[in-house]
C-alpha cells in the first residue's frame, strides 16, 4: 500500500502544496504560520488606505505591472528555538518594523506578512513609473538595515540574524480584502513565484533578482550575472542576478553631462523669458518663481542647464538641484543637494572637510547663532563620531533650514538662482520645503526654477509662479534653420537638408555632426552658408577619413568595451539591454565606460541606442565578416527564444529575418520577412514591400534548400499583393509574377499558387482587368488544397473579395467565402483578425439590400479598428458610402475627413482616392456641389490608369455626373455619365456599371432623352442586377421609373411606382430615401 502523500494547504488561495514547501507554488505566500504580525496601523500607509478607499476599481481587481519582494529570514526554525518563543516574538517584531518601514519609504505596499519575512509590491495598489528601481531601492535599504540591526542583536542574544531577498517583475491582479484594507494578490505568468524562487536561492545577506527586474535596473544598481539557473516549476533556464549597489549618478542628465551634452539649440525664445527674470531680479525687485512644465525628455533640463551656465558668467550664484524618481521616499535628499550647493560641498568631500566648509561659511557671513551648525551637520550626515545630534522638531528644522538658505544667498551674492530639476519626483518634505521656499524665499533675491512634467499634484507651483513656460517638441523648423544656416540656399544642398532633417529627427547635435561628416568627406566645400556639393549624390558610404576618425575613437577604448560596442553594432541601432548582456556577458562592466564615452546612450526602458548612427557603422564595418555572422546567429536565436510566447509584431519578425540573413542563413530569414511583411501590411505599406523585396532576395540566395521554393513564390506573391495599393514599378511587379508563376508549374505548389493567384487577381484588378481578376480568383479557390489551402484562403479573404465585389458577383463572394471559414468570419464577433474583411462584406450587404446590419458591421469594425490601432481609413470611406446610398448625411463629413487623414498617412493611392471619392460624397449630401467637384479632382489624379485608385475611376465619374447635374449642369452631367459607364464596361466591374447606369439614367431623365434610349438602358440595368443580385439598387430604379411616368403623363403609375420605391427603402434600411419618396408620391396625391 502507497505512503499517503503529505500536503499543506495554502490558507491564501487553497492551493494544496507539497509537505515540505515552504512558500505556496500557487500564489507565492509563505506556508509558515505562528510568527507575529506589527500592529495594523503599520500594514498599510495612511495614504494608502485613504486612496483605496477612494477607488472601486482596487476592491474589484485591477492589472498592475509591480515589482515583488520576498524578505525572509535565514535559518528562523534554528533561530527560534535557540531563543525561545517570547525573545524571538520580540526580534521578528523588531524586524518586521524595520522591513514595513524601508518598503513603505521607497513607495511599496507590504503585501503579505509571512512567518519569518514579508512579501512587498511596488506598483500596486498606486502605479509606479519607476517600480523596479524602488524596490532595488528597498531592498538594499533593507540588506543594510538588518545587517545593523543584526550586529546590534548578536551580542545580547548571541543569534546570527541574517536575511535574503528576491526580486521580481511582471504582471498581477490586485484586489483588496477584508476591512483592514490589506491587498491580495493572485500573479499571472510566475511574477510571484519567481520572485520567491529568488528568495529561496539567494545567498544569506544578499539581493538576488530575475532577467527581468534586471531589465530595468541596468545603468541605475550594480548588479553582479550568475547565469542561467534551473528553478522549480519553469520550463527553461532563469538567468539570475545579484543586486550589489546602486550607482553614484543614477540622475538621467548627469549622465548626459559626463558624455557631454548637445550643442543648444532651438529654446533662444525660452532662454530670453528666464534672462528677463534674472534682469528684473537684479533691478531689485522681489524674488521670482518660474515653472517649466513639459513632457518627458523634451529639454526642460537642458534648457535650465543653458541658462544656469550664461547666469554664472554673468556673476549669478547658480544652484543645480535634481529629484531622482526612485528616491521619492527619501526624505529632504533634493534638499540636502541644495544646502550642499550652498556650502559648496562636493560629493567626494570627506565629512571632515565639509563640516569645515559650513563652518568658515557661517564664520564669514556673521552666522554665529548656536546650533546652526550642528543642525547642519546632522541635516547632512556629517556628525562626528564624538557629537551630540541637536534634537529638532521636522516643523523647526523647515523653517530654520527656509530662514538659512534666504540668510546665505542674500548675504554672499546679489542675485542668486536656485533650479529644481524634475519636482514632480520630490519627496513629500522636499517638496513641501520647495513650495515654502517660493513663498517665503523669495522676499530675498532669489530666481526659483522649478522644472516638471504635466503633474495635477504640482498646480500650487503653477499657481505660485510668476511664469509657467511650457516647453513643446522641438520642431524640424529649427532643425532645418541649422541645416540651412550650415549649408547654405542652394535648392541641391536644400535637399540634402531635409534629409539630414529627417534623418536627425529633431536632433540638432545630429545635423552639425553630419554636415560636419560629409565636409571632412570632401563632398562639401566652401565657406559655412554658402557651401558647394561637390556631387549631388551623396553615397551612404563612409570616406577613408571619416571611418578611421571614428575607426580610432573606438580604439582608445579598453578590449573588453570595444568588445561590447561591437556586439552592440551588431544588434542595430537601438541594442536590447537582455540581449547584449545574453551575447557580451562583461556587458555589465563595461557599460559605464560606454555610456560616459559617449559611444552608447539610454532609450526607452530596457533599450540602449547609439549615440551617432555612423560611430554603429564604424564599429559594425570594423568587425571579420565570420565574428558577424556568428552574433548575428546568436541574436537571431535570442530573439526566438524571447518571442516564442506572445503575439509576434512586425519589426520582431524583420529583426530576426535580418539577423538570420546576416548570419548566412537565408532562407530562413527569407521566411521571417515574409512573416514581417504580412504583419505590417495594416500599418505600414512600404514597410511590407521592402520586407517582400528582401525576402526575395534572400530566398533566391537559397535556391538550393529544399523550402527556398515556397520562399520564392510567396515573396513575389507579396509584391504583387501590395503593389495593388502602392505605387511599384509595374515591370518588377510583371517579373515577379512570371518568376513565381513558373516555380509553381516546375514544382507543383499548389498552396503557394493559390497565395499567387490571389495576389495577382489584386493587381488585375487595379489594372481594370475585373474580368481576369475574376478568373484568378475562382482558379485561386479551386486549386488551394487541404486544410493549409484553406486556412491560406480564408487569410487573404479581404482581396478575394474585393474582386468579387467590384465584379459585381456578390453572392458567389459571400458563397466561397461561407464555405472555407463561416465562423470564423461572418458570424462571430468582430475582431483583430477578421475586421477588415466583415467591413468588406457590410459592402457586399448593403448592395443586397440590408443596409442596416452593414452600417451596424462597419462601426463595429471602426470600434475594432481603433483599439487595434489599425488604419482605418478604407473603413471610414466605405462608410461615407453607406451613408451616401442611404442618403444620411449625419456623420458624414467626419468620416470622410478621418479618411483622408489616414490614407495620407498610410501613402495609399488606392485609399486616397476613395477618401476624396468620400469627401466629395458628404459633400453631395450637405448640398455643397462646388467643394464636391473640388474634390472629386482631387480623387482622380489617383484613379489614372496605372494608380492603384484606377479600378474605382468609374465611381468617380458616375458621383461626378451625379453631383454636376444636382448644380444644374445637364450637359456635363450627361458626359461624365456616360464615360462612368463605358469605363465601367471596359472593366467588367458590374457593380460599378450598375451604378454608373442608375446615374446615366437620371441625366437621360432630365435631359428629356427620347424613350428609346431609356428602355434600352432600363434593360441593361434589369440585367444588371439580375446579374449581381445587388438587390438595394431596385428601389432607385423604381425611382427611375416614376420620373420617367410623370413625363409621359401616367400620374399613377408614377404614384405606384414612388410608392414601391419608398417600400424597397424602408425595407432595405435607407427611412431618409423612403420618407423622400413618399413625399413624392404625395405631392402627386394632392396636385
Amino acid at each position: 500500500m502507497p505512503d499517503a502523500v503529505v500536503t499543506v494547504r495554502c490558507e491564501a488561495c487553497r492551493h494544496d502544496n507539497p509537505g515540505d514547501a515552504r512558500f505556496c507554488n500557487q500564489c507565492g505566500v509563505s506556508l509558515g504560520g505562528g510568527a507575529p504580525r506589527p500592529a495594523q496601523m503599520v500594514y498599510t500607509p495612511a495614504h494608502l488606505r485613504n486612496h483605496l478607499r477612494q477607488r472601486t476599481a482596487v476592491t474589484q481587481g485591477e492589472h498592475k505591472q509591480v515589482t515583488v519582494l520576498f524578505a525572509d529570514v535565514v535559518g528562523s526554525t534554528r533561530l527560534a528555538e535557540r531563543a525561545g518563543a517570547e525573545h524571538w516574538h520580540a526580534i521578528l517584531d523588531g524586524l518586521f518594523r524595520i522591513l514595513t518601514a524601508e518598503v513603505h519609504r521607497a513607495g511599496g505596499t507590504v503585501n503579505q506578512y509571512t512567518g519569518d519575512g514579508i512579501m512587498a509590491l511596488f506598483g500596486a495598489p498606486l502605479a509606479l513609473e519607476e517600480h523596479a528601481r524602488r524596490a532595488a531601492a528597498a531592498a538594499l535599504a533593507i540588506r543594510d538595515a538588518v545587517r545593523r540591526y543584526a550586529e546590534d542583536l548578536q551580542p545580547q542574544s548571541g543569534l546570527t540574524l541574517s536575511l535574503r531577498i528576491g526580486l521580481n517583475s511582471g504582471g498581477v491582479v490586485v484586489g483588496a480584502i477584508g476591512d483592514d484594507l490589506r491587498m491580495d494578490y493572485t500573479a499571472q505568468g510566475h511574477t510571484v513565484n519567481l520572485a520567491a524562487r529568488m528568495e529561496a536561492m539567494a545567498e544569506p545577506g544578499s539581493v538576488y533578482l530575475t532577467d527581468h527586474t534586471a531589465a530595468w535596473l541596468d545603468g541605475y544598481f550594480l548588479m553582479r550575472e550568475l547565469g542561467p539557473m534551473r528553478l522549480e516549476g519553469v520550463a527553461q533556464p532563469q538567468a539570475v542576478f545579484e543586486l550589489t549597489g546602486q550607482h553614484a549618478l543614477s540622475d538621467r542628465l548627469q549622465w548626459a553631462e559626463r558624455r557631454g551634452l548637445s550643442p543648444f539649440t532651438g529654446r533662444d525664445h525660452e532662454l530670453e523669458q528666464l534672462a528677463d527674470h534674472l534682469s528684473c531680479l537684479r533691478q531689485g525687485r522681489r524674488g521670482r518663481l518660474v515653472v517649466l512644465e513639459g513632457e518627458a525628455g523634451i529639454g526642460k533640463s537642458r534648457l535650465c542647464r543653458r541658462f544656469t551656465e550664461l547666469a554664472r558668467r554673468d556673476g549669478a550664484r547658480t544652484i543645480h538641484v535634481t529629484c531622482p524618481p526612485f528616491e521619492q521616499a527619501l526624505a529632504y535628499g533634493p534638499v540636502q543637494q541644495l544646502v550642499r550647493g550652498f556650502f559648496d560641498i562636493d560629493r567626494d568631500d570627506p565629512p571632515a572637510r565639509a563640516r569645515r566648509k559650513i563652518t568658515d561659511a557661517l564664520s564669514s557671513e556673521g552666522h554665529t547663532q548656536p546650533g546652526v551648525a550642528p543642525l547642519l551637520h546632522e541635516f547632512l550626515g556629517l556628525q562626528a563620531a564624538d557629537s551630540d545630534a541637536p534634537s529638532v522638531a521636522p516643523e523647526d528644522r523647515m523653517a530654520r533650514l527656509l530662514a538659512l538658505c534666504s540668510q546665505v544667498l542674500v548675504h554672499r551674492h546679489a542675485a542668486a538662482v536656485i533650479v529644481v530639476d524634475d519636482l514632480q519626483w520630490a519627496d513629500a518634505q522636499s517638496g513641501m520645503f520647495f513650495r515654502h521656499l517660493s513663498e517665503r524665499g523669495l522676499q530675498a533675491p532669489l530666481l526659483l526654477i522649478y522644472n516638471h512634467r504635466p503633474d495635477a499634484t504640482l498646480v500650487w507651483a503653477s499657481r505660485a509662479a510668476d511664469d509657467v513656460i511650457r516647453l513643446s517638441a522641438l520642431g524640424d523648423d529649427d532643425c532645418r534653420q541649422l541645416a540651412t544656416r550650415l549649408l547654405g540656399p542652394a535648392p541641391a544642398l536644400q535637399a540634402l537638408g531635409e534629409r539630414i532633417v529627417k534623418r536627425a529627427a529633431g536632433n540638432p547635435l545630429y545635423v552639425e555632426e553630419c554636415i560636419r561628416d560629409l565636409e571632412s568627406r570632401g563632398l562639401l566645400a566652401g565657406p559655412i552658408g554658402a557651401r558647394d556639393l561637390r556631387d549631388g549624390d551623396v553615397p551612404d558610404t563612409l570616406p577613408p577619413s571619416i571611418q578611421a576618425l571614428l575607426a580610432a575613437r573606438i580604439d582608445r577604448l579598453d578590449p573588453a568595451p570595444r568588445g561590447v560596442l561591437y556586439v552592440a553594432s551588431v544588434l542595430g541601432m537601438e541594442p536590447d539591454s537582455r540581449m547584449l548582456s545574453a551575447l557580451a556577458p562583461e556587458t555589465e562592466h563595461c557599460l559605464a565606460a560606454l555610456l560616459d564615452g559617449g559611444f552608447l546612450q539610454r532609450a526607452r526602458p530596457g533599450r540602449l541606442q547609439f549615440v551617432h548612427p555612423l560611430l554603429r557603422e564604424v564599429a559594425y564595418d570594423g568587425q571579420l565578416e565570420s565574428a558577424r555572422r556568428a552574433l548575428h546567429l546568436q541574436a537571431a536565436v535570442w530573439l526566438e527564444e524571447t518571442i516564442a510566447d506572445r503575439q509576434l509584431m512586425a519589426d520582431e519578425a524583420a529583426q530576426i529575418a535580418r539577423h538570420n540573413g546576416l548570419a548566412g542563413r537565408p532562407e530562413i530569414a527569407a521566411a521571417w520577412s515574409i512573416e514581417a511583411g504580412l504583419l505590417a501590411g495594416q500599418q505600414d505599406l512600404r514597410v511590407s514591400l521592402e520586407c517582400y523585396r528582401r525576402a526575395r532576395e534572400w530566398a533566391d540566395a537559397a535556391a538550393h534548400a529544399a523550402s527556398a521554393t515556397a520562399h520564392r513564390i510567396r515573396a513575389r506573391a507579396g509584391i504583387n499583393r501590395v503593389a495593388a495599393l502602392i505605387g511599384v514599378e509595374p515591370d518588377e511587379v510583371d517579373q515577379a509574377w512570371q518568376v513565381a508563376e513558373a516555380l509553381c508549374a516546375d514544382h507543383a505548389r499548389p498552396n503557394e499558387y493559390a497565395e499567387l493567384l490571389l495576389s495577382r487577381a489584386s493587381v488585375l484588378l487595379n489594372r481594370g482587368h475585373t474580368d481576369q481578376a475574376l478568373m484568378r480568383v475562382r482558379q485561386a479557390i479551386a486549386t488551394a488544397t487541404g486544410p493549409e489551402g484553406r486556412a491560406l484562403l480564408g487569410r487573404f479573404r479581404l482581396p478575394l473579395l474585393n474582386v468579387f465585389f467590384v465584379a459585381g458577383a456578390l453572392q458567389s463572394g459571400l458563397d466561397a467565402l461561407e464555405q472555407l471559414s463561416p465562423e470564423a468570419w461572418s458570424r462571430g464577433p468582430l475582431t483583430q483578425e477578421n475586421f477588415l474583411s466583415r467591413a468588406l462584406r457590410a459592402m457586399f450587404l448593403a448592395a443586397r439590400g440590408d443596409l442596416r446590419t452593414a452600417r451596424r458591421d462597419m462601426a463595429d469594425a471602426l470600434t475594432v479598428a481603433r483599439r487595434e490601432e489599425q488604419r482605418s481609413s478604407w473603413i471610414h470611406s466605405n462608410r461615407v458610402d453607406l451613408a451616401y446610398l442611404a442618403r444620411d448625411p449625419d456623420g458624414a463629413a467626419d468620416d470622410a475627413r478621418v479618411a483622408i487623414e489616414e490614407a495620407e498617412a498610410f501613402g495609399s493611392p488606392l485609399f486616397l482616392a476613395l477618401a476624396w471619392r468620400a469627401q466629395a460624397s458628404a459633400c453631395y449630401l450637405r448640398g455643397d456641389f462646388e467643394q464636391a467637384l473640388d474634390a472629386l479632382d482631387r480623387g482622380d489624379a489617383y484613379a489614372t490608369p496605372g494608380r492603384q485608385g484606377h479600378p474605382f475611376a468609374p465611381l468617380l465619374q458616375a458621383l461626378r455626373a451625379a453631383v454636376l447635374l444636382k448644380a444644374g449642369r445637364k450637359d456635363s452631367a450627361l458626359m461624365h455619365a456616360r464615360q462612368a459607364v463605358e469605363q465601367a464596361d471596359a472593366m467588367a466591374a458590374d457593380l460599378w456599371a450598375l451604378r454608373a447606369r442608375l446615374v446615366l439614367a437620371d441625366c437621360l431623365l432630365a435631359t428629356e432623352t427620347d424613350a428609346a434610349q431609356l428602355i434600352t438602358l432600363q434593360k441593361s440595368i434589369t440585367t444588371l442586377l439580375t446579374r449581381t443580385g445587388a438587390r438595394f439598387f431596385i428601389a432607385p430604379m423604381h425611382l427611375l421609373r416614376a420620373e420617367y411616368h410623370m413625363q409621359a403623363g401616367d400620374r399613377a403609375a408614377a404614384r405606384t411606382a414612388f410608392a414601391q420605391a419608398a417600400s424597397l427603402f424602408e425595407q432595405f434600411g435607407a427611412p431618409a430615401r423612403a420618407r423622400l419618396a413618399l413625399e413624392q408620391a404625395e405631392k402627386l396625391d394632392t396636385a
